[in-house]
């Protein structure tokens, strides 16, 4: 295992932003940056031996600083949805920094996807941390956050695990997850409608219009929804479902069976043979297959468009602080939150 570290860019206020390699014993490499914390590349190989990269984002250094579609990146605060841009924790209400006109989404308007985290490099990985001072972007308590990425041989395969960690000084929100973009056929290689996908989970929380929860759990037998047998994403994708008709497509939080560190996805190339599979110990995951990618300057001059990648973001639920039902997303100075998540590729 190897870990190296080169130079990303230059912010306009002088800092430096780094790119940081890692490389298994395989030869199957990551890349990661100090922006966002975020993920730009996994390169393994396919089913001929091709090496392949499977995970989308911006091209250019200055694209990836505002990181439009929040490419390979650690959201948070909170990610996801927020409605109404505000909570109420304590008794007190909470407004928050809005991104749109009546939810917050993926942590406000500066957010952890955009913030130059500080790195340390490990014998297996990088190690970013980030302070969140007390009312950024409206939320209460400092919050430090670390987020640990490793990357390692499995069987035939190789498996990326990111493991989260939140300690604040006071009663806060917290909901952290990963937003990388994958394309197992390749990143600019056209969609991913024809990917078939498995979850394993046999219930998803619907949306409103505007996509936010309504706070209700819906078995998905007997739905577009249902991805307990393998389905590809496009099969169902412009059925005129109601609530797929409401997120341009699949972009839903999916309840995951059972509990603990266990499978969640598994999502197989159809040109690739490449097979992600993703496991967790979160309550959640949700789909979401890019009906909001517009024109994309990629990686090596590709274009990316709708549905051209896919991604599946490990979480606590949406909305959770407004939703008493819901899994808490309540850090306090005594119970600090910790997650983690695994990304194991390999063939079929």
């Amino acid at each position: 295992m190897t870990v190296t570290k080169a130079v990303f860019g230059t912010l306009p206020d002088g800092r430096t932003s780094h790119i940081f390699t890692m490389a298994n014993s395989h030869g199957r490499t990551v890349e990661l940056t100090d922006m966002g914390a975020a993920v730009r590349s996994i390169t393994v190989p396919d089913r001929d031996g091709t090496p392949t990269d499977v995970v989308l984002c911006h091209g250019a250094f200055e694209d990836s600083i505002a990181n439009d579609g929040y490419f390979g990146a650690t959201c948070g605060r909170s990610a996801n949805r927020i409605a109404g841009s505000e909570f109420t924790l304590n008794g007190q209400i909470y407004k928050l920094a809005s991104n749109f006109p009546d939810f917050q989404l993926h942590g406000g308007i500066e957010t952890f996807a955009n913030a130059l985290w500080n790195s340390e490099l490990t014998d297996n990985g990088v190690i970013f941390t980030h302070r969140s001072p007390d009312g950024d972007q409206g939320f209460p308590g400092a919050l430090d956050v670390t987020v640990t990425y490793s990357w390692a041989d499995w069987g035939d395969g190789s498996r990326l695990r990111i493991d989260y960690n939140a300690v604040s000084d006071a009663d806060t929100v917290v909901n952290l997850t990963n937003h990388s973009y994958f394309n197992l056929n390749g990143q600019g290689n056209g969609g991913i409608l024809s990917h078939s996908a498995m979850l394993d989970c046999d219930e998803f929380t619907p949306v409103k219009p505007n996509v936010c929860v309504t706070g209700g759990i819906r078995a998905v037998s007997g739905t577009d929804m249902d991805f307990t047998a393998p389905r590809t994403f496009g099969e169902r994708i412009n059925s005129g479902d109601e609530q797929l008709r409401y997120a341009g497509g699949y972009d839903f939080n999916y309840i995951i069976r059972g509990g603990g560190f266990r499978r969640c996805a598994r999502v197989v190339g159809d040109k690739s043979g490449i097979v992600l599979e993703v496991y967790t110990d979160k309550p959640g995951v949700h789909l979401y297959t890019g009906g909001n990618i517009g024109e994309v300057n990629g990686k090596n001059g590709a274009k990316y468009r709708k549905y051209d990648g896919f991604c599946l973001e490990t979480q606590l639920f949406p909305d959770s602080i407004n939703q008493p039902n819901f899994p808490s997303c309540v850090v306090t100075k005594d119970n600090p939150q910790h997650f983690y998540t695994e990304f194991a590729f390999s063939v079929k």
